[in-house]
This record gives C-alpha cells, structure tokens and sequence, in this order.
C-alpha cells in the first residue's frame, strides 16, 4: 500500500514504523483530513510554521504527533449491556414487595460500566386492596409485573440519554422463576398466537403487558432476553432485599404478617 500523504507530507503507517508509537492507518489519516476541512483552528495548527523556535523537531514530525495525539483523545466507542435483577415477596392475600436492581456491564469484557450509565434502584410496595387494580392477586402474575417494572427503568434509561462513548446493545432482566421465565420466553418466540392457549384472562392481560415492553426496547435495535437469576448473586440479593422490605411493609399490621407466613402470634 503506498504511504499516506497529508498536507504535502508522507506520514508513515505503523508498518513502516513499527518502533515509532506515532505511525497511524490509512483510516486514521481520512478522519484527520474531514476534521481539518470543517475545523479553521485546526487547520492554523498543523499549517502553522515549519519549526517552532529552539526546536529540533522536522515539520513531518510535529504533524505526526499532533495528528497521533487526536486519535487518542477521540473516545472509543463502549457496547452497554443493561442487567436488571427483579424479586417479589409475595405474602399471601397481605402484601407484595418487588425490587429491582439494574446496572451496566461491558458487553465485552462483562466489567462493571456504572461510571458511564449509572446503576438504578426501584421498590415497590401492594397492599392486598390493589391486588385487582395491579393484577397481583398470583405470585406468577407479582412475578410478570416486576419484569415490566425492569423492562420499564431500562427503557427509561436508554431514552434519558448517555455520554457519546456509550452505546447500548442488549438488555437483559434476571427472574426468581424459572416458571414465569420459561412462559415468557415462549410467548415472546410463538406470540401473539400462543396467547390463544391462555385460559386465565388476568393471565393473558400480564403477558401482553411484557410482550409489549419487550417490543418497544426491540425497536431501539436492542436485544432482550429473560433470564433465571443466580442464587449467589450479590445483586439478586439487593433486589431480594427491597423485596422484602416492601412486602412487610404493605401489609396493614404485625398480626397480618403472622398471618400470611402461617405463625401465630405469641
């Protein structure tokens, strides 16, 4: 390939410098020549005066070392995977507590991007009234509701906008269980057929509700996928955590949480 030339100067590649840390690509060089023709401080820079006084320093070489310190400046461009871990505690016609936990990972490297999109928190609390209204009255269905909650904060956190390094590829929400996961699996790869073969229509009205949060996160170009979550796993337990929390709380009194964990009162 035949030496890049830029502002009447052969720039060497890397190839023909290897022991040199300021050899660029040919790509490189194209970048360099768009920014220069839009940006007149720039161009002044490197059309400047062939030496600066008291330097040693050939014009070829202080053109390679700024054109060098550009291409480290500019940003590279990180791939987000968004990781949200839900949990219920679900207490028996008292109470319902569900939290959840999402943070951002490399989707390379798996290591923690929280810098960049920072981890959110979410709790929430039914009393046994707004069981109907929020359509609770089933752990599975607690259980739907809090992969919406999930599927909703990232939605919410992908639209609020993030530095220009960041780019978002996947989300993935993490479930206690594995029933609920494999149900909505199934109708998110054979629906909205498959809905026929739902009996219960509370039932039928959660489904919907999650199929259609996945598609709206589907249309950013995103992947989503529902998980079990890990035992071990030091966000599911936070997630656990505030669950737990919300349920004690939701219930209207001590008695009635004796109640609903089957102990009596002493």
């Amino acid at each position: 390939m035949p030496t890049p030339v830029l502002f009447g100067i052969s720039i060497p590649t890397h190839e023909e410098r290897p022991n040199s840390a300021v050899g660029l690509d040919a790509c490189s060089l194209t970048t360099l020549k768009l920014r220069t023709s839009t940006s007149p401080r720039l161009s002044a820079v490197v059309f400047g005066p062939h030496k600066r006084s008291g330097s040693t320093r050939s014009r070829e070489d202080e053109v390679i070392l700024l054109i060098a310190t550009m291409m480290k400046a500019r940003p590279k461009t990180v791939q987000i995977v968004l990781k949200s871990n839900t949990a219920v505690d679900h207490l028996h016609q008292q109470g319902v507590g569900i939290g959840v936990v999402q943070h951002a990972e490399c989707a390379t490297t798996g290591v923690n991007q929280n810098h960049l999109v920072p981890a959110q928190d979410r709790k929430y609390g039914i009393p046994a009234e707004r069981f109907m209204v929020d359509n609770v009255k089933t752990t599975t269905r607690a259980q739907m509701l809090a992969l919406l909650h999930a599927l909703g904060l990232a939605r919410v956190t992908i639209k609020r906008g993030s530095p220009r390094c960041v780019r978002f590829q996947s989300v993935v929400v993490f479930s206690e269980s594995s029933k609920v996961v494999q149900l909505v699996n199934h109708h998110i790869e054979h629906g909205p057929d498959s809905l026929q073969d739902v009996t219960s229509t509370n039932d039928r009205k959660m489904i919907k509700s999650v199929l259609a949060a996945v598609q709206r996160l589907s249309r950013h170009g995103l992947h989503v996928s529902i998980r079990v979550s890990s035992r071990g796993d030091r966000t599911g337990e936070k997630a656990r955590k505030f669950a737990r929390q919300k349920g004690r709380k939701a219930c209207k009194s001590r008695h009635q949480l004796w109640l609903a964990q089957n102990i009596s009162p002493v």
